[in-house]
């Protein structure tokens, strides 16, 4: 990514989701319209250049994922930094901490055998996972003259 001094630079890898929104004005006349809203991995960096050839860098990393749909629009999970930090011209910052999180609950059985009690856990499968995922960003800002 290429910007310039104290210009922002966004980047959005992702997908745009759309929902209906209703609103009732005066006299009770409704108004229906379509809004999007952005839904994936976004980054927003805007560096400043000091004198000494040290960078200040506003970065805000985001990772949002729509996690239902409901009558009133999407439900989204999102995980985000906003931090400034202030390292030298082509060294690296590490941002972390975006982590998630998942128990599953997954089970399999036989029509109306698994449903017994006592021996139903005889034709029953239960599958149970945990997942966990950790967004580390890397950035190395570089004057370039």
């Amino acid at each position: 990514m290429t910007t310039l001094n104290n210009q922002t630079a966004r980047i959005l890898i992702g997908q745009r989701v759309p929902f209906t929104s209703t609103t009732i004005g005066a006299g009770g006349v409704s108004t229906t319209s379509t809004q999007w809203i952005d839904v994936g991995i976004k980054l927003e960096v805007n560096p400043i250049i000091n004198v000494d050839q040290r960078i200040t860098l506003k970065i805000k990393p985001e990772v949002s994922l729509v996690t239902q749909q409901t009558a009133a629009g999407p439900v989204i999970a999102s995980r985000l930094a906003d931090t400034t930090v202030m390292i030298k011209n082509n060294e690296t910052v590490v941002i972390g901490g975006l982590i998630r999180e998942e128990d599953r609950k997954l089970g399999t059985s036989v029509p109306l055998l698994g449903d017994l009690p006592i021996i139903g856990h005889l034709f029953r499968r239960d599958y149970n996972t945990k997942e966990r995922s950790e967004l580390l960003v890397f950035i190395t800002p570089q004057i370039i003259e």
